[in-house]
């Protein structure tokens, strides 16, 4: 075994720099030339010294039509692939060549054993000329070696079998003496080959590691596909016994009809194991793809696990292929193997990343070079993965085997892969939009909690003066606030204002606003206007915003009833009062926010016993329906005139009530705020 290694190294130094599949699948090419080279020897020393000199001499043309027989039939046979483990494949076939080949050995002798020789040396070359790996041109010459040493010994010692049961060239007819030689004859050559080639086969994939003790069922499978490539090819073998007896009896033209039934039966076979190839490839394919979508259900939904299923699942998807999955611009999902030389990789990016891409594109002879620079000229399929609006997101491309066959055979496959992965894509969008969404709608919570501390937690327990509030966010944050401050000597100001926007942006300025207009509003309690003018100045200078906030202040003085107010752009006071008209109080001047050196006037006016002051802002009176319809000023006086002897709570709820009832299903629009101060 050792030994066998070292002659290995030595007729392939490169064999020291590989490793894995690459270097079993190498070495067990290596070994099959090894144990091949002395039949092969051995076998062309024997048919040399038995060959017939004379007969060649005097039936060559016959011989050259059997070898152009030969040489057709052989065009036609069958292969079927075996996967062994990942990216490592065995093909097993065969062909009705036999029949011609035989029925020539029966007819002429050992001679016609030449045929399968020079048969077998042309196919060789004309394959040598293809193939400009050294990995795969080893393949072919563990081929050829393999071939010629275990055919011609097995052929060999056929005839010798059938000389001694006394079989003739050619046959003396259909007698049962021809037929038990011929079928004799006919045995050995199955039996021969088959006993040689596969404990051979077997000991040199254990040998080279391609096999180990946890892959039985690969032998298995192994063992019964040559048995079945064997088997097909001896079901034949008798008809080269009618062959030869055809060809004895009646001659060369009769036997050309015959030759040409088994042509067609041969071209039947061929076609069939290239179905049969086919489908096992596509039942690989879709057990592949359904194994890959369970396995993309089960991961975790952010998509962070698709490269690892991707390498579990693809590569057996495309035997002995180079596959490269990318998401643009520059994220690699899949490459294998991954040191495969994916050539013009930048042209099949550019395919797929066209204005208007194509549902795939085919590359023909791609030049690649494999680890010892050997050219391999490879098909190409490039497929894109795209979303469901069509947007190009990625792609796959795939560099397959020269006799891995049609690229377009792979792409229901490839398509169903490239969705799959668009899937997966478009579930990690979702997944992380939901966890963005959450997460923004428990800051919006938090900003909530935060925002509704800055109001006040009860309202100001005035003797004399029934006070209540009330606010309704349209969102979890809110542009609206109202405030009680405590100005001392018996004044107390009242605050209620409302920016000009909504949401979180809304929601600091407000904080910002209440804090400065309050810090003023203790600095000039007897001046209102003073205190929102100082109060604008501070909030131009500390903001870049464009925003802007309505305030109406009041300082009311406790004793006497007086309110000292200024409207800095806010909606009209309410005030309700016994024997008078209802009463508006407009603005004074322009909301804070908007522009500098502006001035407020402020004003006075006095409540008196049962009088009732209603501030609120604007999402009261323009509350909405689907109609478009507002809820307006009209309405909110006649709730307040209908209220106007109840309690301010009562007064409060009445409005929003109403409110409430006039919008009906519709979605609020605007944040509600009331405060309603009322003198007992």
């Amino acid at each position: 075994m050792n030994i066998l290694k070292r002659i290995a190294y030595k007729l392939r130094p490169e064999l020291s720099e590989m490793a894995g599949v690459q270097l079993q699948a190498n070495l067990t090419n290596v070994y099959v030339v090894i144990l091949t080279v002395p039949l092969a020897i051995i076998g062309l020393i024997w048919l040399a010294f038995i060959v017939d000199v004379d007969l060649a001499q005097r039936e060559w043309v016959h011989l050259l039509i059997f070898l152009g027989l030969d040489l057709l039939f052989y065009r036609y046979s069958f292969s079927l692939q075996i996967n062994l483990k990942r990216g490592a494949s065995a093909n097993v076939g065969g062909s009705l060549e036999a029949v011609v080949l035989w029925s020539a050995v029966l007819i002429f002798g050992p001679t016609a054993l030449w045929i399968m020789v020079i048969n077998s040396v042309l196919l060789f070359i004309y394959r040598w000329q293809q193939d400009r790996s050294v990995s795969v041109r080893w393949t072919r010459i563990a081929y050829l070696t393999m071939g010629i040493g275990t055919e011609l010994i097995g052929g060999l010692v056929a005839l010798w079998v059938y000389h001694l049961l006394g079989g003739q060239h050619p046959p003396s007819g259909f007698g049962s003496g021809s037929l038990v030689a011929g079928f004799a004859a006919l045995v050995v050559v199955i039996v021969v080959p088959y006993a040689i080639l596969s404990p051979m086969f077997l000991w040199t994939l254990r040998l080279s590691g391609m096999f180990d003790e946890q892959t039985k069922q690969q032998r298995q499978i192994l063992m019964r596909s040559l048995l079945f490539g064997t088997a097909f090819s001896a079901g034949a073998l008798p008809f080269a016994l009618l062959g030869a007896g055809i060809y004895t009896q009646l001659g060369l033209f009769v036997y050309l009809f015959f030759a040409g039934g088994v042509f067609l039966a041969s071209v039947l076979a061929s076609r069939l194991s290239t179905a049969l190839t086919q489908s096992e490839q596509r039942a690989r394919e879709l057990s592949l793809l359904e194994e890959l979508g369970r396995a993309i259900i089960a991961a975790p939904p952010d998509g962070s696990t698709l490269p690892t299923l991707l390498h579990d699942h693809v590569p057996d998807m495309y035997t002995q292929a180079l596959v490269r999955i990318w998401l643009t611009p520059d994220e690699v999902l899949l490459q294998w193997p991954k040191d495969g030389d994916m050539a013009e990789l930048a042209t099949a990016v550019d395919t797929i990343n066209q204005e208007t891409p194509s549902t795939y594109y085919e590359m023909e002879r791609v030049i690649t070079r494999d680890k010892e620079m050997s050219v391999v000229a490879r098909n190409g399929l490039v497929v894109p993965i795209q979303q469901e609006g069509g947007k190009t997101i990625g792609g796959v491309y795939v560099l397959f085997a020269p006799d891995a066959g049609k690229p377009l055979d792979f792409l229901p496959a490839t398509q169903s892969l490239a969705a799959q992965i668009a899937s997966t894509q478009e579930r990690a969008r979702v997944y992380e939009e939901r966890l963005a969404s959450e997460k923004m709608a428990r800051e919006l919570e938090v900003a909530g909690e935060i925002q509704a501390s800055f109001l006040p937690e009860s309202v100001p327990d005035l003797l004399g003066w029934d006070i209540a509030a009330a606010i309704e966010p349209a969102r979890r944050t809110s542009g609206d606030f109202y405030d009680f401050m405590d100005l001392g000597n018996g004044r107390y100001g009242i605050l209620i204002a409302d920016v000009a926007d909504k949401g979180t942006g809304a929601a600091l300025y407000m904080a910002l606003s209440r804090t400065i207009i309050r810090t003023f509003a203790f600095q000039y309690p007897d001046q209102p206007e003073v205190a929102l003018r100082k109060a604008n100045e501070r909030i131009l200078s500390d903001t870049m915003s464009d925003q802007f906030v309505t305030v109406f202040y009041a300082v009311l003085d406790v004793a006497t009833g007086t309110i000292t107010y200024a409207n800095a752009g806010h909606n009209p006071i309410l005030v309700l009062a016994d024997g008078t008209e209802p009463r508006w109080l407009f603005k004074t001047g322009i909301p804070l926010g908007m522009l500098e050196e502006m001035v407020w006037k402020q004003e006075q006016i006095t409540l008196q016993s049962g009088d009732i002051m209603l501030f609120y802002t604007d999402g009261v009176t323009e509350a909405q329906i689907s109609s478009e319809a507002l809820f307006g000023e009209d309405r909110l006086l006649a709730v307040g005139q209908a209220t106007r002897q109840d309690g301010a709570d009562r007064v409060v709820t009445a409005v929003a009530e109403a409110i409430h009832e006039f919008v009906g299903d519709a979605p609020q629009f605007d944040d509600i705020t009331l405060v309603v101060l009322k003198r007992e």
